[in-house]
C-alpha cells in the first residue's frame, strides 16, 4: 500500500512509502485529533496550484503541497472518488495545512474509524 493510515488516541498518523513519498515529498504527516473540524468522504475536485509534489495532468494523480483561496491542502491520491478529506484548524499547534485528502481503499470505514475518536 502507498499510504496507511493509523488512528490513535490523540492523532491520525499518515505514513507514505516509495513513488508515493516520492511524489508528495513527504513520508509522514501526524494530525492531532483536536485539530479535526470534519470528515467527508466525497469526491474531491479542488486542488488548486500545486506548490511542492506532484500533479499529473489529465489523471487523478496527486500528491504534496496545494494552495487554493488562501488555504493549504495536502493531497495524497490516485482516484479523487475514493478519499477521505479531513477540514483541519491549521491556527492548532503542529498543523500546517487547512485540509487533508488521502486516498483510500475503503473511505467510509476509514472515516467512521476517525469520526469514532473524535466522539461523533
Amino acid at each position: 500500500m502507498p499510504r496507511t493510515i493509523e488512528v490513535s488516541d490523540a492523532d491520525v498518523i499518515v505514513r507514505l512509502t516509495g513513488w508515493t513519498a516520492f511524489a508528495a515529498l513527504k513520508r509522514e504527516l501526524r494530525i492531532p485529533l483536536a485539530a479535526i473540524r470534519s470528515v467527508s468522504t466525497a469526491r474531491y475536485t479542488a486542488d488548486g496550484i500545486r506548490l511542492g509534489g506532484t500533479s499529473i495532468p489529465f489523471t487523478d494523480i496527486r500528491g504534496g503541497r496545494f494552495r487554493k483561496n488562501g488555504q493549504w491542502a495536502f493531497l495524497s491520491f490516485e482516484n479523487r472518488n475514493r478519499v477521505v478529506a479531513l477540514d483541519l484548524d491549521r491556527a492548532h499547534a503542529g498543523v500546517g495545512y487547512d485540509r487533508v485528502v488521502l486516498g483510500v481503499d475503503d473511505p467510509v470505514a476509514v472515516s467512521e474509524q476517525i469520526e469514532s475518536r473524535l466522539g461523533g
